[in-house]
């Protein structure tokens, strides 16, 4: 798994390492330990949505404290935002915090 951001103007981001959380009872794959070795830090990654084709997934974390919206593509259609956007907000997720990414 490679992760990847620009901030304050620089490219960041680290290889991490992505496996089923063995504490996951309904072993659905949903739920992922994510553990960034060269940054020694780990995480939870549960993943609350997924498309079909897997082009896009909204990730978050147990509390639902974190939410990333992942695309495959470099640019999402201002629709198919706001319709994730509207999903999730309709489900209690802290969609007030999402900032999406320019390009």
């Amino acid at each position: 798994m490679d992760n990847a951001c620009i901030r304050n103007g620089k490219k960041t981001g680290g290889i991490g390492v992505a496996y089923p959380d063995p504490q996951d009872t309904e072993k659905t794959n949903a739920k992922l330990k994510v553990k960034f070795p060269s940054a020694q830090i780990a995480g939870n990654y549960w993943i609350v949505r997924l498309d079909e084709s897997y082009s896009r997934v909204v990730v978050s974390s147990p509390n639902y404290t974190y939410l990333w919206i992942l695309y495959r593509s470099p640019i999402m259609s201002d629709q198919e935002y706001k319709q994730i956007y509207d999903d999730l907000k309709n489900d209690g997720f802290p969609v007030e915090k999402l900032r999406r990414t320019k390009m």
